[in-house]
Parts: structure tokens; C-alpha cells; sequence
């Protein structure tokens, strides 16, 4: 089962029980495992908090909305704060962003013009929350702001979860256009901001908080689950233009086909959702390239050909592959 860093979930619980969120007994929420900046708290806790918040408040958006009253702490921030630039401030966010949450893989995609920070949960339990991915973008985008003020400014967020009922909400929270239904989750702004200093820089305060989360790490304390190192597995494997399957991955993790599926069944999943999860975001990501042919983009995840790839993607979405990346390319523009 995925985890969240124990500090990141005491910081979750205060920002819910600002928002006047209360258990049953008329206390904050509760947890269990909260304790120092190392220890792991299941992320399962988070996921049941957001639900329960959002029928006790009446709110759809509270991750947005408890994103806006969060304060983050911990060796991360700080790094971020001190940083040279911000583009280094990026490259300590996506080399440990698992001292956050686990399976949570941050990266950066640089464009000539643009530059997006993209945000993927590794485990479908976490890739299906939309309150989380809420939480996660709204709050990662604030810790940016804070460090660089103005200067941090977003032209677009994309989130992978269908659009609200109330989607100026969304806008108000982020400041800018929002675009629901996309192939990933992503920050986007503009590229000269990766050489904006951070107001509080301090390259000796950096060297020490480096260190910091690199002991954080190397102690243990970010421990990829089963299906993290499963999934990362399966996008090597499509990125070599092959499909691996389950006894593949079960060598590559030097374990039984029964072990594999045993941890995975463990932490709420199963081999073939893991591989649809990861197939479908790599295909997304080349459909949304108008340069790439579709039969390159068919053998590039696996498939045989593009019409056992066409008959695939017409299951899954219920349209031609055609008309999908038109779909696709139109949010994109918009």
C-alpha cells in the first residue's frame, strides 16, 4: 500500500480541521503513525479523510480547498526556499517527491517556450482520487509561490479527472484556465522562470537540507511499494517498445508470479490494471503528438500493429483514434 511522509499528513489533518472538519466524536480527524519527519502513514488514511471531509463539509472541492490553507514544512520546502535558481528548486521537487507520497513521481518537460511540472500517482487507488490530485497540484504550486513570489506565474493546470460542476472554482484557486480530462496532471508556465532566484536563496542552507533528504531517503524512509516498482518496470519495458508480462516482472523483482500477485492483491491491485494504467498514460502522451504516426505510436507501447492498437483505443474511449486525438489536440490549443 502506497504511504505519505508522516509530516505531510499531520500538515493534511490541520488543514482539514481548519476547514471545520471534525470526526464523529466531534475531534479532528484522527491518525495513527504520525510522528517524526522519517516515519510512513498509509496513504489509504488521506484518501478516506478527503471522502469523509467532503460529506461531513458538503464540499466537492475540498482538496482544493484545504491545498489553499495547508502550510508545508519538512527538508523539501526548505530545499526549495533555498535553492540557486528555480530551476534547481524543480530538480530537488521531482529527485525526492517521494518523501511526500511514495508513489508519486514528479517530473519536468521542458518546452522552447513553456515548461510543465508533471505530477503522476504510480498506484490506481491514488491515480483515481481527484481531491488528491487536487491537493497535490494546488499545494505544490503554492510551496513554488512562496518561494519566488510573483514571478511564479501558472498559464494552465491539467488535471486528469473529469471537470466539476463548479469549475471556477478551480480557476480561482489557481489563477489561471484549467483543463479537466487530460492525459496527465500538469503545472504549466512559462520557461524564463527557471532562472528566478528564490527570495530566501542560500546555498549553504541548501548543501545542508540535500543532505538532509538524502539521509531521509537512504534511511529507509521511502520505501517504493510493490506496485510503484512494478509500474516503473512496465514503463521501461513499453519505453524499449515492448509489453512485459506478468512473469517478466515477476524475475525483474525476483519473486513468483503467486509473491507478485499476493503483494499486489495486498496493496489493493492487480498486475493487469497496473500494466492498462501505465499503457494508456504512455499512448496518451504520443496520441497528443500530431508529428507521430499512428502506427509508430502502436508499436512504441507494444502492440503488434496500429489496428490492433485502433481496436484497443476504441474500447477504452469509444471513438476512432482519429477522432480522439483531435479531442486530445483541441484541449491542448484551447
Amino acid at each position: 500500500m502506497p504511504t505519505f511522509g508522516a509530516m505531510e499528513m499531520a500538515e493534511l489533518r490541520a488543514a482539514l480541521a481548519e476547514l471545520g472538519y471534525q470526526d464523529e466524536q466531534g475531534q479532528p480527524p484522527a491518525s495513527s503513525g504520525i510522528a517524526d519527519e522519517g516515519a510512513r502513514v498509509p496513504a489509504s488514511q488521506a484518501l478516506a479523510w478527503f471522502a469523509a471531509a467532503e460529506r461531513s463539509l458538503g464540499d466537492p472541492l475540498v482538496g482544493l480547498h484545504a491545498a489553499e490553507r495547508v502550510r508545508p514544512r519538512g527538508a523539501l520546502v526548505h530545499l526549495i526556499m533555498s535553492a540557486a535558481r528555480l530551476r534547481d528548486a524543480l530538480d530537488y521537487v521531482c529527485r525526492f517527491s517521494r518523501l511526500l507520497i511514495d508513489a508519486l513521481a514528479i517530473s519536468l518537460c521542458e518546452g522552447t517556450r513553456d515548461c510543465a511540472l508533471r505530477l503522476e500517482f504510480e498506484h490506481p487507488s491514488l491515480a483515481g482520487d481527484r481531491h488528491l490530485a487536487d491537493y497535490s497540484l494546488l499545494a505544490t504550486s503554492r510551496v513554488l509561490r512562496g518561494a519566488v513570489g510573483e514571478a511564479w506565474r501558472l498559464k494552465a493546470v491539467r488535471l486528469r479527472h473529469a471537470a466539476p460542476a463548479d469549475e471556477a472554482g478551480y480557476e480561482a484557486a489557481f489563477g489561471c484556465r484549467v483543463l479537466f480530462a487530460s492525459p496527465h496532471n500538469h503545472l504549466e508556465f512559462a520557461r524564463e522562470a527557471l532562472d528566478v532566484v528564490p527570495r530566501v536563496a542560500n546555498p549553504l542552507v541548501a548543501r545542508q537540507m540535500e543532505k538532509l533528504a538524502e539521509a531521509l531517503s537512504a534511511r529507509g524512509a521511502v520505501r517504493l511499494s510493490c506496485a510503484a516498482r512494478v509500474s516503473a518496470l512496465l514503463r521501461a519495458a513499453i519505453g524499449a517498445g515492448r509489453l512485459s508480462d506478468r512473469a517478466a516482472v515477476a524475475r525483474e523483482l525476483a519473486m513468483s508470479e503467486a509473491t507478485l500477485n499476493r503483494r499486489l492483491a495486498l496493496e489493493g491491485t492487480h498486475f493487469r490494471a497496473l500494466r492498462e494504467v501505465v499503457l494508456w498514460e504512455v499512448a496518451d502522451a504520443l496520441l497528443a503528438n500530431p508529428a507521430l504516426k499512428l502506427e509508430a505510436i502502436a508499436r512504441s507501447v507494444g502492440f503488434n500493429d496500429a489496428a490492433a492498437f485502433s481496436r484497443a483505443l476504441r474500447r477504452r474511449v469509444g471513438c476512432a483514434p482519429s477522432v480522439y486525438r483531435r479531442t486530445m489536440q483541441a484541449a491542448g490549443d484551447a
